[in-house]
């Protein structure tokens, strides 16, 4: 009786649980204002309704799976570049030494441009 009474609770909470949602994010790379950010996340969901192999069921987008866009804003050159060399060194695709390297070529390299455009 006891399991008949627990497969029976089991039964009625699982017909009211939610179902699982998907979010499928798209993120800008840098220097892309939010409105071409918006394009890219729109050709993501295009890709994935048509051509991805698991094709999605448009009648279930919301539903069982939502696109969202994780906009990147820009910081200016310089900034944003010392941010994707240092995701680049935290995710192990750079050495600390290749990050320090690059770093200081392009703060180098911007300030002989700033020299550049004060005279």
């Amino acid at each position: 009786m006891k399991k008949i009474l627990f497969i029976l609770i089991i039964t009625i909470a699982s017909l009211n649980a939610k179902p699982c949602i998907t979010d499928i994010y798209f993120g800008n790379g840098v220097w892309n204002t939010r409105t071409q950010g918006n394009e890219g996340q729109r050709a993501l969901r295009n890709f994935m309704l048509r051509a991805y192999n698991a094709r999605l069921d448009r009648q279930k987008e919301g539903i069982t799976y939502d696109f969202y866009h994780a906009y990147n804003p820009s910081h200016g050159t310089l900034l944003d570049l010392v941010e994707t060399f240092w995701q680049l060194k935290e995710s192990g695709q750079i050495t600390e030494q290749g990050f320090r390297v690059k770093v200081r070529k392009r703060v180098a390299e911007n300030l002989s441009k700033a020299r550049y455009y004060r005279s």
